[in-house]
């Protein structure tokens, strides 16, 4: 990459870029979500338990 840039070229692919972070975006709601239902999964145990 470092040869790249001295030559004045562009070495990332910006659409994989993009890309990748909708997707790192889209796991992070879904680690929030997740851990969100756990929560709840858990508080409901202790009501029955």
């Amino acid at each position: 990459m470092a040869a790249h840039r001295s030559k004045g070229e562009n070495a990332l692919d910006t659409a994989l870029v993009k890309k990748h972070l909708e997707t790192r975006s889209k796991m992070e709601t879904q680690r929030q979500i997740y851990a969100g239902l756990k929560k709840e999964f858990f508080r409901s145990l202790t009501n029955y338990m």
